[in-house]
């Protein structure tokens, strides 16, 4: 009984050991794979998604790889083909993403550490770059776009003031607001005196523009001309922070990177209205410029004294006519504040895709794993020793 356990344990043992062993031949003649890995971040903005099928499928077009072959001469450095490079790079990338974040890891596998390194830096670089130019020729497109509408529209404006002034002067017709409506039309004293509440107000406004908070900034809203885009701008600031600061509170730390995503959205807006303010400042002296000119327009009509009334069809006549000019002019100038607001939203555009983290060269092989296959030809050799130890006790 003694003499047959011990023959089985040996039996066993050695089928063990030839698992091992086994392992090891294999694993010795498997090529060394390493893999390095890249991460990207994309930003609500960009042209890419977020979505892991949707990128893995951009970063693996040949538009992203066939520059990345090129400028790391990959069909020297592999000696394949150019249609054999394309397959090994595809194959060789992993696309996967971070879960609950804007991450996504671009991981390379190659028998060099450091070429697995390089390729996986590379591609991120391309993606990235391929992404702003992207973006940018759209915001150009859409610019270029708005600027022809604005042209045509201006087109059919051009001629209705000098239309006006010529129905003005045929029926003796004073207008003390030609370019507004007539409606509740103040009398010539009234008028004067709004204007130069306007000068007034125009003048302290420039003199402490230097210093406006903003507050002040959105009280000169009408003046300036741009509280769309910074109302906005102001509303996507306070959400921001409101947003950051309730994560903060639910336990997430400065470093997590949701946080720092919102900061750098946050910086973004800063940014904006600095870019705005800068516009409110620059366009005083020109609506200071305008306001004293028609001030001094009317105190000229109050130095002349009165004149004979217009009859009533040169009135009505007058009124239609300058309905459709300011009917127009609206148009032009709502075009002309949206191409304005676009003009100072394209000059911050924002990385869509950022470079979150460089690949390093891998120091441990990804394949093959000597301690994971000699644990599993152990355990096989082990199983095979079972089954002879069975067999043999059956005899």
């Amino acid at each position: 009984m003694t003499s047959s356990f011990a023959r089985h344990l040996t039996l066993l043992f050695l089928c063990i050991l030839a698992g091992v062993l086994l392992a090891a031949v294999i694993t010795w003649q498997m090529p060394t794979r390493y893999a390095s890995s890249a991460t990207l971040q994309f930003r609500p903005q960009g042209s890419a998604s977020g979505n892991p099928g949707t990128n893995q499928e951009i970063i693996l077009q040949t538009d992203i790889l066939r520059p990345v072959i090129e400028n790391l001469g990959l069909e020297k450095k592999w000696r394949t083909d150019a249609a054999e490079t394309l397959s090994r790079l595809r194959s060789g990338l992993e696309v996967r993403d971070v879960r609950h974040t804007t991450l996504v890891q671009l991981t390379m596998e190659d028998p060099d550490p450091e070429l697995a390194a390089e390729i996986a830096n590379a591609v991120a670089t391309e993606f990235q770059r391929q992404a702003l130019a992207l973006q940018q020729e759209a915001v150009a497109k859409g610019l270029e776009q708005l600027k022809n509408e604005i042209e045509t529209q201006k087109q059919e404006t051009e001629d209705w003031p000098a239309r006006l002034k010529a129905i003005r002067i045929e029926g003796g017709i004073i207008d003390l607001d030609p370019e507004g409506t007539s409606e509740n039309s103040p009398s010539l004293e009234q008028a004067l005196a709004e204007q130069k509440e306007t000068v007034a107000a125009l003048r302290a406004l420039q003199e402490r523009s230097m210093t406006m908070t903003h507050e002040e900034i959105l009280a000169a809203l009408t003046t300036a001309g741009i509280d769309g885009v910074l109302e906005k701008t102001l509303a996507a600031r306070t959400q921001l922070s409101a947003e950051e600061t309730r994560l903060r509170d639910s336990g997430l730390a400065s470093h997590h990177p949701t946080i720092r995503s919102l900061q750098a959205q946050r910086e973004v807006q800063d940014a904006r209205l600095q870019n705005l303010v800068s516009i409110l400042k620059n366009s005083l002296p020109a609506e200071l410029q305008t306001a004293e000119e028609r001030l001094q327009a009317l105190e000229a009509l109050a130095a002349a004294g009165p004149l004979p009334e217009p009859s009533r069809e040169t009135r009505v006549r007058y009124e239609a006519a300058k309905n459709r000019y300011l009917a127009s002019k609206a148009l032009v100038a709502a075009a002309e504040k949206k191409l304005r607001e676009e003009r100072a939203m394209a000059t911050l555009i924002q990385q869509p895709v950022v470079i979150w983290e460089q690949a390093e060269p891998s120091d441990h092989s990804r394949s093959p794993r000597p301690d994971l296959n000699l644990l599993l030809g152990g355990v096989l050799g082990g199983l095979a020793g079972l089954l002879l130890v069975l067999v043999s006790l059956r005899k």
